[in-house]
């Protein structure tokens, strides 16, 4: 029992009495299950618990209330690979997995179509195909399934989506292939495949392979530009970022580079022109190249644009230095694919008829130019 007045030495009991076991509990229940050491202070203001601080926890760790409130969130086990993950003994591709990506735009000669690309990949060795599909259809999906089967070899099973849950798709992707569902079906019978659909609304379903057609979707827009201002034609002595002061009649030598991304492509020269404030969308420019090509070549001068990742012009802003207010110039590039078409820019009268396999970047900025006399 407490001292009578609340005075005095505190009283000595046994953790393992049952008696001092309630006591605990009573004590940990009225303080609503804090923590170890908040018990133990409660209880040392009229009693002394001999090991006091290890019953309480003993208690604790016995207590439901005290363990679903200190409880740590837990990872879920993974569930088991299914079976056409584990098929080491068999062919590549022998278990395959087919997604869309796109579409693109391209060029034929004048007008502009849209291409698509579909993605077979490996669900043992993770391996990866790419094909070219001029329609969304099924007649362009067999022409290129059968480019696949002559290169990789005739698939056992071929997982996808059932066309509801392309995710970062466009519409016109979703309701395409989900048209072309059930024809597949009937046309892959003669190929011995066995085609087969995610269920509907199952998003964690094709996670293997739809991570594959995002990073190849996004692949071209993520390459790192940059653009600087040379002293001189040879395009070995930059100037600073930002702010340059240049003496009216100097001549601009622009180049452009473009870091990390596969050999087969090259950077080109779409459009560049120049403007009086930092924002690329002024509707007031003056084009030094337009698409592709310099608009006078008495003042724009193209040394290198569609052979590499480096692109190259002089420029002579006569216009503008008249004008003495600060100068900005704007560069809209893309990469070209050297093995599907000619990157190289025809400015000539008359131009060839090709198709256009450039990925645009993101356009640059450099300025603001001074001119001073």
């Amino acid at each position: 029992m407490p001292h009578p007045r609340g005075r005095g030495p505190p009283i000595v009991l046994d953790p393992r009495h049952p008696a001092v076991k309630l006591l605990i509990k009573d004590m940990d229940e009225r303080l609503l299950h804090p923590g170890t050491e908040r018990v133990y202070a409660e209880l040392r203001r009229q009693y002394w618990i001999l090991r006091g601080r290890q019953a309480i926890r003993h208690h604790q760790l016995n207590c439901s209330t005290c363990q679903h409130w200190r409880a740590q969130p837990r990872v879920p086990r993974m569930a088991d690979l299914p079976p056409q993950r584990l098929r080491l003994l068999s062919p590549p591709f022998y278990s395959a997995s087919v997604d869309c990506f796109g579409p693109y735009l391209v060029k034929m000669g004048r007008r502009t179509e849209k291409r698509w690309g579909v993605i077979f990949k490996c669900l043992t060795t993770r391996a990866v195909h790419i094909e070219l599909l001029n329609a969304m259809d099924v007649d362009a999906f067999l022409l290129a399934l059968c480019r696949f089967i002559a290169r990789r070899g005739r698939p056992k099973e071929v997982l996808s989506d059932c066309g509801t849950n392309f995710r970062g798709a466009e519409r016109e992707l979703r309701e395409a292939f989900a048209a072309m569902e059930p024809q597949l079906k009937d046309q892959l019978t003669a190929y011995q495949i066995d085609f087969k659909f995610n269920p509907p609304n199952a998003p964690h379903f094709g996670g293997v392979w739809e991570r594959e057609a995002d990073g190849i979707s996004g692949s071209g827009s993520e390459a790192e530009a940059t653009m600087s201002l040379f002293r001189n034609s040879n395009y070995t002595d930059t100037y600073p970022s930002g702010q340059i002061i240049l003496p009216v009649g100097s001549p601009l030598y622009v180049g452009v580079s473009v870091e990390e991304v596969d050999s087969p492509f090259v950077v080109v020269l779409e459009d560049c022109y120049a403007t009086h404030s930092s924002n690329p969308d002024d509707p007031v420019r003056y084009y030094l190249i337009q698409n592709k090509c310099p608009t006078d070549r008495r003042q724009v001068s193209v040394t290198e644009s569609g052979l590499s990742l480096h692109a190259r012009f002089t420029a002579l802003l006569f216009l503008l230095q008249d004008e003495y207010q600060d100068t900005f110039l704007h560069c809209s590039l893309s990469l070209c694919n050297q093995r599907s078409s000619s990157c190289v820019p025809s400015c000539t009268s008359r131009r060839s008829r090709s198709v256009s396999t450039s990925e645009p970047l993101k356009p640059l900025t450099i300025g603001p130019i001074i001119w001073v006399k």
